[in-house]
């Protein structure tokens, strides 16, 4: 049956956090507590559209535009579809003609949507993919030639089992780690925050990795306060080690790590397994059932890549690697197809 579908005003904002924490596809910057984040990243500006049952919102999405620079046009970009259980495919494509005609008043050349999806993955029982597949064909878009995924682990289920899923590595670093006397905390202060986006800038100059720019770190700020992202640190011998930011909101889902130069040094037992191993049990004792190690480009590390230790570090949790939908796009008119494709082939739009 139809909803009441509908772009979100300021009224709705509690109602829509609510709904994005409580969604398996929701994260913290669908939220309009990320604006100042979207602000420092590249000036985008969120549009909520939700699917009203009465008063509950049971689907959305979450609509970002930007203003293409010395251009009177824009480019929008779907950053998560939260489809109810029933009727997926029928409310998915309603928030989408919705989306369209907020694109529409915006002067939108041309919408990519990335879903946030999980492809042959059922989430408590669903399998949305298909279904939201269909709807985004059925108006009128494209599937673009991308793969991208994550590795996602089931954490509702006893410690011994939980570690019993890692990889023989991984499950043994962890023992060595707790047994040697790492610990794990939250770090809910302010001050947590700034030691953690220094430790970051610090742990990027020394590995010749691009950092943040200064705008994005402080847009952690608000989410932060409000506890869409928390911090995790571990210890070894009184001395901080690794720290981890977590997107607390639907899925749980590793966004940043810092490590401070004393995590490696000679003696020191392993800090980065036991801090996500005692991440993932905070979050179960809150009644969370899986958690996201945050992305990787495939299934298996390849050595070479400008990300390999990191990726070989998610892979001995030993999560069922799970690809996302591809990014969709969908042109509002010939002239905007034209004008983003020559963009994209000069490599413009990021």
């Amino acid at each position: 049956m139809p909803r009441d579908v509908r772009l979100l005003s300021g009224a709705d904002a509690e109602g829509w956090h609510d709904f994005v924490a409580a969604h398996p596809f929701g994260n913290a910057r669908m939220t309009a507590t990320a604006e100042r984040y979207w602000q420092g990243n590249g000036g985008w500006r969120l549009h909520s559209i939700g699917a009203f049952e009465g008063e509950r919102i049971v689907a959305g999405l979450a609509l970002f535009t930007r203003k293409v620079p010395h251009c009177p046009w824009r480019l929008a970009r779907i950053l998560g579809i939260l489809p109810c259980a029933e009727d997926i495919v029928a409310v998915t494509a309603q928030l989408l003609r919705e989306a369209e005609n907020v694109a529409g008043r915006e002067r939108v050349l041309e919408i990519e949507a990335r879903c946030m999806v999980p492809d042959d993955y059922p989430i408590d029982g669903v399998d949305y993919a298909a279904a939201v597949r269909e709807a985004l064909a059925g108006c009128g878009y494209g599937a673009a030639d991308t793969t991208w995924g994550t590795y996602i682990i089931p954490i509702d289920r006893d410690d011994d089992s939980l570690l019993g899923s890692y990889g023989k590595k991984c499950r043994r670093d962890v023992r060595k780690g707790i047994r040697e006397g790492v610990e794990v905390r939250p770090m809910e202060a302010a001050e947590d925050l700034r030691l953690f986006v220094d430790t970051h800038r610090e742990m990027c100059l020394r590995k010749g990795l691009p950092a943040w720019p200064d705008a994005r770190y402080d847009g952690l700020g608000p989410l932060f306060e409000r506890g869409d992202v928390r911090v995790f640190g571990s210890t070894y011998a009184g001395g901080l080690c690794n720290m981890a930011l977590i997107e607390a909101l639907g899925i749980p889902r590793y966004l940043l790590g810092a490590t401070t130069a004393g995590a490696f040094e000679k003696g020191t037992p392993p800090t980065g397994q036991v801090l996500h191993y005692s991440i993932m049990q905070w979050f179960r004792g809150r009644g969370v059932r899986y958690y996201d190690l945050g992305g990787s480009p495939g299934p298996e590390p390849e050595e070479g890549h400008p990300n390999y230790t990191v990726w070989r570090f998610k892979r001995e949790f030993a999560g069922r690697y799970v690809y996302w939908l591809p990014h969709y796009r969908r042109p509002l008119s010939a002239v905007g197809k034209c004008l983003v494709a020559a963009a994209r082939r000069l490599g413009k739009l990021g």
